[in-house]
C-alpha cells in the first residue's frame, strides 16, 4: 500500500488533471479510483445499511476504523474529484449500498477550478441531492462538512465561505434530513489563519489531528439525525 505521502503527490496529480481533462467522461478520468474501489469491494464486501462517507480526498484520506469505531461505515471518498464528480458515480458507488446515512465532502476542488463560482457549487450539491433522492427509494439523511479553510488555498477563501452559506441555507429547508457542519472553527488558530500544526506539508489536507476534532462533531451530527 502507498505511503500517505506518495498517495498525497497522487492525489494533487489527479485533482489537477481533473481540471485539464473536463472534457473526459467520468469513467474514463477516474478509471483508476474505480479499479481502486472495486478492488477493495471484492476483498472485503462493504455493508449494506450503513453510513456511507463520499467525496474527494479529505474522506479518501480520513482513517474512518479509528475515529468512528462503532460505527457501519463504507469510504467513497476519491481524491480530486468534484461534486458533479460524485453526483456522476451515486448509482455505481453510493446506491447499491443502499446506505441508511451520508456524511459528505467536497466543493474544495470544484472552486479552484478556473472559472468556478460559488453559485454554481451551491447548486451543484442541490444535484447531488437530487440524483440521490432518484437513486434511492428513500430520502436519506445528508451530514455536510463544509468547504474547509486551508493554507494552500486560502485565496479563495471568500469564495468558499459565500458556498457555505449557499449550502447551509439549503440545509435548513429540511432539518430533520440535513446537518451542515462548519469545519472553520476546528481548523483556524487565534489570528483566523488556517493553523499550520493541522495541516500536511501540502498544505491542503490536514493530519489527524484535525480528524479527530471533526469525528465528534459528525458524531452529534448524526445522533441528531437519529442516526446510531
Amino acid at each position: 500500500m502507498p505511503s500517505r505521502r506518495a498517495f498525497l503527490s497522487t492525489t494533487l496529480a489527479a485533482s489537477l488533471a481533473a481540471h485539464s481533462l473536463a472534457a473526459d467522461p467520468p469513467e474514463k478520468r477516474w478509471a483508476s479510483e474505480l479499479k481502486r474501489i472495486a478492488t477493495e469491494d471484492a476483498a472485503k464486501s462493504p455493508p449494506k445499511n450503513a453510513v456511507v462517507f463520499a467525496g474527494s480526498s479529505t474522506i479518501r484520506l480520513w482513517n474512518l476504523q479509528r475515529d468512528f469505531p462503532a460505527l457501519s461505515l463504507v469510504n467513497r471518498g476519491f481524491g480530486g474529484s468534484t461534486i458533479p464528480d460524485n453526483t456522476a458515480f451515486i448509482p455505481q458507488l453510493i446506491a447499491p449500498l443502499k446506505p441508511r446515512a451520508i456524511v459528505f465532502y467536497a466543493g474544495d476542488n470544484d472552486l479552484a477550478a478556473k472559472g468556478a463560482s460559488s453559485e454554481k457549487t451551491a447548486d451543484d450539491f442541490k444535484s447531488f441531492v437530487a440524483s440521490l433522492d432518484a437513486a434511492l427509494p428513500t430520502k436519506v439523511p445528508i451530514v455536510f462538512l463544509s468547504i474547509k479553510p486551508s493554507i494552500k488555498r486560502w485565496a479563495l477563501r471568500p469564495l468558499q465561505e459565500d458556498a457555505n452559506r449557499r449550502i447551509a441555507e439549503f440545509t435548513k429547508s429540511a432539518p430533520e434530513r440535513f446537518h451542515f457542519i462548519d469545519l472553520s472553527p476546528t481548523l483556524l488558530a487565534k489570528d483566523g489563519k488556517p493553523d499550520a500544526s493541522l495541516f500536511e506539508k501540502d498544505g491542503l489536507h490536514v493530519n489527524t489531528t484535525a480528524y479527530a476534532r471533526w469525528a465528534p462533531l459528525v458524531t452529534a451530527a448524526l445522533r441528531e439525525l437519529n442516526v446510531e
